[in-house]
């Protein structure tokens, strides 16, 4: 997506693969150690100290938000836990003595220990925005990332989990904005893969990461057209290699491996008044530009071939946090029909009238449509047993429609179509 933001399901304690422990004990465990698959309650808190393997985990945010690989991790519930000693020769000293000091800091700030990446985000395209001679790129059906030169880090700021070798050779003075991806259609697939706390090696060799801009500070404040160039310097082998991480890997020392790529941006058509599209009726072209014609005619391109949708930029914007009306994301609606079922009353401006319409599809599903209507047609809803048409942007992996709304009244269909 623009960026899809970090979910609840990966601030749970993932130690068990079905989100369950496989045992638990009562604290604390005989002489003071879990054995590989237990898991203890940490008595005054609603965390959980878990064992995998050789591997300890706490659902705490201190534990999880590190940016350290797994098994050098601790925080002040493994340490009560275990005690100092015996972490100091299981990790160190100095991570076991700096693991107090994070829980200090966070219970004085009050947040976890996450890191605001300051992200830009996308307002939805109207038609009626010129964006000729903008650049435009798919609009992948991934999760959106942050590399900042130490670690991948959500829109939210929080840590991702990655292989060693998949961040080597990424500059350690630059942040690249971009998203973590597996191919169209497998958004939730990559979802469930980057929250989890361990990762899957094999997995990830599946992963690219594709950079669609540069958020470093000291860049923000350039057009979008320089920024892209800069990173295209950043990640040329034949460039200066002094803001590069150093790597052993295969991708060649301080090189990135091929799973690192730049998302292509292809310029519109500039306008031209002559080009102008003048059909004056209800055909596709009606009261579009041209040059939105072009648009339109890759996001039915993208569309068809299962792509989620375009984003496109202005060649000149600035890098802003938050959402920004030079970065526009382009969906298409999807249309369907529905039998009404039953009306629900308005609240507030609709009082006294129809709220939303109670409706059914030809599978079963059952939702409510709630926009998209006049206020005449609230008056006089379309009634019990008809037929509408109604949009909506996609339907979720349960087979609801997401935003439905209100089209028009199908008078042409026979109503023994649904159930």
């Amino acid at each position: 997506g623009d960026g899809t933001s970090s979910s609840p399901e990966r601030d749970r304690d993932t130690s068990g693969r079905d989100g369950k422990d496989r045992d638990s004990t009562k604290f604390p465990p005989a002489g003071g150690q879990l054995k590989d698959g237990e898991s203890v309650e940490i008595p005054g808190t609603a965390y959980k100290v878990s064992k995998r393997g050789t591997v300890l985990m706490c659902s705490c945010p201190a534990w999880r938000f590190q940016s350290k690989p797994i098994q050098e991790r601790t925080c002040k519930h493994i340490l009560s836990l275990r005690g100092v000693d015996t972490e100091k020769e299981r990790i160190g000293a100095s991570n076991a003595t700096s693991a107090t000091t994070r829980s200090d800091r966070k219970s004085t700030s009050g947040k976890a220990n996450t890191e605001d990446p300051g992200v830009m985000l996308a307002h939805t395209w109207d038609p009626s925005v010129d964006v000729s001679g903008w650049l435009v790129s798919e609009k992948l059906d991934g999760v959106r990332a942050v590399w900042t030169g130490e670690k991948f880090v959500s829109r939210n700021g929080n840590t991702f989990a990655t292989p060693a070798w998949f961040s080597a050779g990424l500059p350690s003075s630059h942040r690249l904005d971009g998203e973590l991806y597996q191919g169209r259609g497998r958004f939730q697939e990559t979802v469930e893969l980057v929250k989890r706390l361990d990762p899957d090696t094999a997995a990830w060799k599946d992963v690219s990461f594709q950079i669609f801009d540069l958020a470093t500070d000291s860049e923000r404040g350039k057009p979008f057209r320089e920024r892209l160039e800069k990173v295209k310097e950043l990640l040329n082998p034949s460039s200066s290699s002094s803001s590069f991480r150093s790597s052993s890997s295969s991708s060649g020392g301080g090189v990135p491996g091929k799973h690192i790529k730049i998302l292509e941006q292809k310029p519109l058509p500039q306008h031209d008044a002559a080009d102008d599209d003048e059909e004056t009726g209800d055909g596709e072209g009606a009261g579009r530009g041209g040059k939105a014609v072009v648009l339109v005619d890759l996001l039915d391109e993208v569309v068809e071939g299962g792509g989620e949708g375009l984003m496109v930029r202005r060649p000149e914007a600035n890098y802003v946090k938050g959402r920004s009306s030079d970065l526009l994301k382009v969906k298409k609606f999807l249309d369907d029909d529905a039998k009404v079922v039953g009306h629900q009353p308005g609240k507030g401006r609709h009082e006294g009238r129809m709220g939303a319409l109670l409706c059914v599809d030809r599978g079963g599903k059952r939702f409510k449509v709630g926009t998209g209507f006049s206020d005449a047609q609230r008056e006089r809803p379309p009634p019990v047993g008809s037929v509408i048409q109604f949009r909506f942007f996609e339907r979720t992996r349960g087979g609801m429609p997401r935003f439905p709304v209100f089209d028009r009244l199908r008078r042409d269909l026979d109503v023994s179509e649904f159930p």
